[in-house]
């Protein structure tokens, strides 16, 4: 088979005397039956995604097939032409030479001008060796205030720097604005490179992000793995994620086994869950705890009170709820539209809060609302308690702190279904579990333990009245769920040291 690039152009003219059979069905197809009208020409459509085959696709009211790869030479004749209509055309164009060995036509593919712009580096320096870099990035493919240095990423490189692996290694950290950390300035071996420099016209500019990208032996990240896509042989991609919680995935996008080398987890219990989840290979999960779950150990020097401007109490609960309606933008991250006019699950009212408020007045304690970062916050960011204080991703950021770092001087927390809670479980200190919009969850999303509520290792909370019970236990030292959190504990981690990021390192081969 032959290769080339192709162009909307060229593929109106070829419509014109062929059908098409195409590798790849998500945006890229889309855009190009948008802006082409091929749509009623294609005759079928390969995935990789399994949970895709013997299924329908939808393109501008055409409906045709989506099948397995290995399927395509049934459906190719002399009057079809092969289009890879995904980015990740150099994963599709190695399969295509291993399933169809007898073809000879033409396939063609449509790089974006970054990927063009990086082939040419590419050939600038092809055959030069690897060298001792480690390039770092965090957050969504799309830029979310806040994602940016944050996570298990941020926390394997503070960890790296106070163990001088930058003696070693060059630490290369993507991000959108490099000028926001100048705190590293003058730090020895530690570059701060703007991933938007890969569409820079300035070579300067981009060459740097692509003298990373091309000569790093390793690439730490948490959430998006698209900007890895055209990794070469030899160099190591390990997603750090996010979190190991209850959450099943909203949407399964096909398998992630050739998007990344290793993935970190907590337990043998979630290396099983992801491998099935991300459709990874059971080799490719490292068992060695998250990066960020070491800040809960090492906490942080002024009370928190101090630090987060806050009431000073005898005793701190946060109250961390996942997100069910994401902030403007991100609206496609939406669980469901909850009916609470504080954005909050059972505390729902302002007349609850104030309610709340007086109970936790009473009490000497301080109620610590930490939002999740795409949760819509327009709804309480804005109003004032007593005891209730309301923290979101942007101050954390501003203070360069992690919510784990807090964590340790929290005495209880409340959660639901946030991989938070499961983090808090190294701390063997009391959890409540709000539940009030149970069913509601897992018919949006569900859970990845069955039935859910078995492996809860708190107390269920599922109206006001159970909410302030429990942060009235708290008050009085009572931890009724502490053998459940034991009996679970072994289930959610295997490590309870604080040693992750050291174990992490060791696992894929770094060492000063």
């Amino acid at each position: 088979m032959i290769f080339k690039i192709g162009s909307e152009d060229l593929i109106i003219e070829l419509a014109q005397s062929y059908r098409f059979i195409c590798f790849g069905y998500g945006a890229m197809l889309k855009a190009l039956c948008r802006n082409t009208g091929i749509a009623k020409s294609i005759d079928a459509v390969a995935d990789n995604n399994e949970a895709l085959w013997n299924t329908y696709g939808h393109i501008d009211d055409v409906k045709f097939n989506i099948i397995c790869p290995d399927e395509i030479g049934k459906y190719l004749t002399d009057k079809h032409i092969l289009l890879i209509t995904t980015t990740y055309y150099k994963q599709v164009q190695d399969q295509l030479y291993l399933t169809l060995t007898t073809y000879t036509g033409p396939v063609y593919y449509f790089p974006s001008d970054r990927d063009l712009k990086y082939e040419e580096y590419v050939k600038l320096h092809n055959g030069e060796p690897l060298k001792d870099i480690i390039v770092f990035r965090s957050g969504l493919a799309e830029y979310v205030e806040g994602f940016d240095f944050s996570d298990n990423a941020k926390a394997l490189f503070e960890y790296m720097l106070e163990k001088e692996y930058n003696k070693k290694y060059s630490l290369v950290w993507m991000v959108k604005c490099p000028d926001d950390y100048d705190k590293y300035a003058g730090i020895e071996n530690v570059e701060f490179v703007s991933y938007e420099w890969e569409n820079e016209e300035d070579k300067e500019l981009s060459n740097k992000y692509f003298h990373a990208m091309y000569f790093a032996k390793y690439f730490f990240f948490t959430d998006t793995h698209f900007w890895l896509r055209n990794c070469r042989t030899g160099q190591l991609r390990v997603n750090l994620w996010h979190g190991c919680g209850f959450k099943d995935r909203k949407k399964k996008n096909g398998p992630c086994r050739k998007c990344y080398d290793f993935m970190t987890v907590n337990s043998d219990a979630y290396a099983a869950i992801h491998a099935e989840e991300y459709g990874c290979d059971a080799e490719q999960m490292l068992v060695t705890g998250l990066a960020k779950q070491d800040w809960l150990f090492k906490g942080i020097d002024l009370p928190i009170h101090e630090l987060l401007g806050i009431q000073k109490s005898d005793k701190y609960i946060f109250w961390l709820p996942t997100f069910r309606m994401a902030a403007k933008g991100l609206e496609r991250l939406n669980e469901y539209i909850l009916d609470s006019e504080t954005g909050l699950p059972i505390i729902t009212t302002d007349m609850k809060m104030r309610e709340l408020d007086d109970v936790l007045k009473s009490l000497d304690m301080t109620l610590i609302i930490k939002l999740h970062p795409v949760q819509d916050n327009s709804l309480i960011v804005h109003k004032r308690y007593n005891n209730i204080a309301i923290v979101d991703n942007k101050v954390l950021t501003a203070m360069d702190l992690h919510i784990n770092s807090l964590l340790s001087q929290a005495n209880a927390i409340i959660s639901d279904y946030s991989s938070v809670a499961v983090d808090f479980l190294l701390l063997d200190r009391p959890v409540g579990f709000t539940l009030d919009d149970l069913q509601e969850y897992e018919n949006s999303r569900g859970f990845v333990f069955n039935p859910i509520k078995d492996y809860l290792p708190g107390k269920e909370i599922y109206n006001f009245d159970q909410f302030i019970d429990f942060i009235k236990e708290v008050s009085q030292g009572l931890d009724s769920s502490r053998t459940r959190r034991h009996m679970l504990l072994s289930i959610f981690h295997k490590f309870n040291d604080g040693q992750n990021c050291e174990r992490i390192l060791k696992s894929v081969g770094i060492s000063v």
